[in-house]
């Protein structure tokens, strides 16, 4: 729904541009792709002829698509709800890798303003709202506070389908883990004989090579 009212928005303001010779954009050329009638900007079990959907009701059918792998969907929405949504799918289908765009579409810039300049109708001074509102945003905490208000915008939300990657069933003693200890148990008892046969080989070949190394001592004795 939301990407149908952008559509509408840009492309009356691709009509309205003044000076059609100016080249498009890459950010006008993916929003004209995205027009195509082959991309349906409608969830794909929405019924047309119904006009009673709840919020949540539509919120599960475009949630069904993102994460229909067998299919490719485009979510496309503000920042702050991009952000939550993609938090939110990520805890809740951890099979699913979701990637989110580097650039933004139609990037515009937004303020506020204060009546009078800010100026207190007491005094001449900047009112203290003006000041402390300043102070929020220069110091990042209005920034942080939307970034936490997209984070826990879906919170109580279930996901449409369950995604939990299954468990592995731990080994007990009366299990496989038995025949582990069997096998490696036998292969430490091979060891052991073989080592003392070893052994007992090494000591009797140091024995025969003692006795064949010793010599009679041969005094001898000449006459003369």
């Amino acid at each position: 729904m939301v990407f149908a009212q952008y559509q509408n928005y840009r492309l009356r303001q691709l009509i309205s541009m003044k000076n059609p010779q100016i080249p498009f954009g890459k950010e006008n050329i993916l929003t004209l792709l995205l027009m195509n009638p082959i991309h349906n900007v409608f969830p794909s079990r929405i019924d047309q002829t119904r006009i009673n959907y709840s919020t949540t009701e539509l919120q599960a059918l475009v949630e069904r698509d993102v994460v229909n792998c067998e299919i490719k969907s485009v979510f496309i929405a503000t920042l702050e709800i991009l952000q939550g949504e993609m938090a939110f799918l990520t805890k809740k289908y951890p099979s699913k890798q979701f990637h989110s765009g580097q650039r933004l579409l139609d990037p515009t810039w937004f303020g506020w303003t204060f009546q009078g300049g800010g100026r207190s109708s007491e005094r001449s001074s900047v009112s203290a709202v003006q000041r402390n509102f300043q102070a929020l945003v220069s110091s990042g905490i209005y920034s942080r506070l939307k970034m936490e208000m997209a984070r826990n915008m879906w919170v109580g939300r279930e996901p449409v389908s369950n995604d939990t990657i299954p468990t592995v069933a731990p080994l007990t003693m009366g299990g496989g883990i038995i025949t582990i200890f069997m096998i490696s148990a036998g292969l430490i008892c091979l060891a052991i004989i073989s080592f003392l046969i070893e052994g007992y080989n090494n000591r009797r070949l140091r024995k025969s090579k003692k006795f064949n190394r010793v010599k009679p001592n041969v005094l001898k004795i000449d006459c003369r």
